[in-house]
């Protein structure tokens, strides 16, 4: 990811220092590169996604919940949504910040994949369930797209269709 900032951003999900995965900062610096580690993970939260806003905060996705790194200064103020759970690696970072994403757990735990929309504004995470998806669809792999014309979201699944082969999905307003 290039940053609004023209540093370099991204995340691992390797051990690296110690921990289960980094949210990292490449820096240009008289011709090389300087790493900076922004957040580790513990062992059950590797991360899977990572976007920016126009503003320059960071938005991401670990398996059971979404974060955002407000920019602070020449760093980042991590904050966890806390839900959903089982969020997937299709994370979508409109320019206002808004997320979008798909998971496969609503807060009761059942599994039942769902839609969402999430933002953080004044020191606080809102969440939208927009719609769900067919219980025997598998929103994993896939791409989100947001048509900024329209506001129509689309979106792909593993499982469902024509010989249980995935399909492409559309959102409206």
């Amino acid at each position: 990811l290039v940053g609004t900032d023209g540093n370099l951003y991204g995340i691992s999900n390797g051990l690296e220092n110690g921990t289960y995965g980094v949210v990292f900062q490449l820096s240009p610096s008289n011709g090389q590169w300087t790493e900076t580690i922004l957040l580790d993970f513990d062992p059950h939260a590797p991360p899977i996604d990572l976007g920016q806003d126009r503003y320059g905060n960071l938005y991401g996705s670990i398996f059971y919940e979404v974060f955002t790194g407000i920019k602070s200064g020449s760093g980042f103020d991590f904050i966890f949504l806390g839900y959903p759970i089982g969020t997937l690696n299709n994370l979508l970072v409109d320019a206002e910040g808004n997320l979008y994403g798909t998971a496969l757990y609503t807060g009761s735990g059942y599994y039942d994949p769902f839609i969402y929309k999430a933002r953080f504004n004044n020191d606080l995470w809102s969440f939208q369930y927009l719609d769900s998806l067919n219980y025997q669809s598998f929103p994993a792999g896939g791409t989100l797209a947001l048509d900024t014309t329209n506001g129509n979201l689309y979106g792909t699944t593993n499982g469902c269709g024509t010989y249980n082969a995935g399909t492409v999905w559309q959102l409206s307003p």
